[in-house]
């Protein structure tokens, strides 16, 4: 078996591309949301531009748009999740009750949901919420991690839509992105 030089090379090469590419992994996922997004509006800014409507002007009204719906469907649903939540932990005590008196008191399984969750019947929405509150805070390293979790991800949002909206304002921003990162045909 005789492995050329120039193989061994071009394995290295692509094992690195790989490592490289792993570690820079949150730069290739924001350009290819970034290019898949411009796509998405390229055929109604081309629509748009039959109309006379300028590309850039017909690009930026098509991401107030979503950005408007995106935020008005967000602004409908956290107070809906938040009040069902809020129902629900009023609910455990009832719930844990019900679960152990289908289960009997004297049964193994009673045995065991009292060895796991405790006696239900003492359970109250401030235990419940207690509870809660612990696994969040164990969740996240406290207000510092979520804050800079919070920063990052706001960052690479505003990130992905800047860059497709660059790419779409662009007549042939999509094509010129990928004609740099693919390789000429011979």
């Amino acid at each position: 078996l005789h492995i050329s030089n120039r193989s061994i090379i071009k394995i290295a090469l692509f094992a690195g591309l790989i490592f490289a590419l792993y570690y820079m992994r949150d730069l290739v996922i924001i350009l290819l949301m970034s290019v898949v997004i411009a796509s998405s509006v390229e055929p109604a800014a081309k629509k748009l531009q039959k109309y006379r409507i300028p590309r850039a002007l017909s690009v930026f009204g098509i991401f107030a748009i979503v950005i408007g719906l995106f935020t008005t469907i967000i602004y409908l649903f956290i107070p809906i999740v938040v009040h069902e939540f809020a129902s629900f932990v009023e609910s455990v005590p009832q719930i844990m009750q019900s679960f152990t008196s289908f289960f009997g008191t004297d049964t193994q399984s009673a045995q065991t949901i009292r060895n796991v969750f405790g006696d239900p019947s003492q359970y109250t929405a401030q235990d419940v919420l207690a509870g809660t509150r612990g696994i969040f805070t164990g969740i996240g390293s406290g207000v510092l991690g979520a804050t800079g979790a919070f920063f990052q991800t706001l960052t690479t949002i505003i990130l992905i839509i800047v860059i497709s909206f660059y790419l779409a304002v662009e007549e042939k921003g999509i094509e010129n992105f990928l004609r740099i990162l693919s390789p000429k045909k011979n």
